[in-house]
């Protein structure tokens, strides 16, 4: 059995369909909402970025794991012990 993997790839290379994007919306607002009900987390300033196959449209359809990022705006001096 041949593979036609130009047919493939371009499969692969399709954006996000509408229930992958439900996922992805709603994984960030679950995120959101974990970091504002956490007492520290929530006076950070944070960005939640999606990264990896969602963002750059090479996911495999049902078969993929949502990357993201959650970056610390805020500037942070850490105290660790002499030595």
């Amino acid at each position: 059995m041949t593979t036609n993997w130009e047919e493939k790839f371009a499969r692969w290379a399709k954006p996000p369909s509408e229930s992958e994007e439900e996922r992805c919306s709603h994984t960030i607002s679950m995120i959101k909402e974990a970091l504002n009900d956490h007492p520290r987390l929530k006076t950070r300033n944070t960005t939640i970025i999606l990264q990896g196959s969602f963002k750059n449209n090479t996911n495999i359809r049902r078969d993929s794991d949502i990357d993201i990022c959650i970056r610390l705006n805020d500037v942070f001096f850490g105290q660790y012990p002499e030595g």
